[in-house]
């Protein structure tokens, strides 16, 4: 909490995802960004969700994606499970969410990424709980940043096939509306 006050954000609400301390359909939009992988129940953190937004309210949700991904990076960041686009769109479905937008994110870090994945997962040190996020030189960051702009510009036009996320855009369902566009 120092962190975001010495930002400028002085009123912050601390809670669980899947009890938050917020009164039924409040919000218009919610972003849940990496957040229900840390829950043992992710349906009920996504039911939550639910209940605090509006009729017609979206949610805008990243996941990280494939569980073949899984390295002791996820367990230093208290990761329960990764996803696949299908999975997450199952679970938002039982959430009363409809599909507006689905697609992997961050695909062009994905072959990189896998690939170092699946070689720790070859050749472990030990069973050490550490993650492989590292600050990176002003330049890199900033064309990584620019590969990220190009893909956001990409993924307003096709879904990607790979990522190393899952990005959803979905709406609350109201009652009796059909939930029609889990494609």
């Amino acid at each position: 909490m120092i962190f975001s006050r010495n930002r400028g954000l002085p009123s912050l609400i601390c809670g669980s995802a899947d009890k938050l301390p917020f009164k039924n359909e409040l919000f218009d939009l919610v972003f849940a960004l990496d957040v229900i992988e840390h829950i043992d129940e992710d349906l009920s953190a996504v039911k939550e969700l639910n209940r605090i937004l509006k009729p017609g309210g979206r949610l805008i949700l990243t996941v990280p994606a494939f569980q073949f991904l899984w390295t002791n990076h996820d367990l230093a960041l208290h990761h329960k499970r990764r996803y696949t686009r299908s999975g997450i769109l199952s679970i938002l479905r039982l959430g009363s969410f409809e599909n507006e937008k689905a697609t992997y994110w961050n695909f062009s870090l994905f072959l990189p990424v896998a690939t170092i994945r699946l070689l720790k997962r070859f050749h472990r040190s030990g069973n050490e709980m550490q993650t492989d996020l590292a600050e990176l030189p002003f330049h890199l960051n900033g064309l990584l940043q620019e590969l990220i702009r190009i893909e956001n510009w990409i993924i307003e036009r096709i879904d990607l096939p790979v990522g190393v996320s899952v990005m959803c855009i979905c709406r609350k369902v109201s009652d009796g509306q059909d939930e029609t566009k889990w494609a």
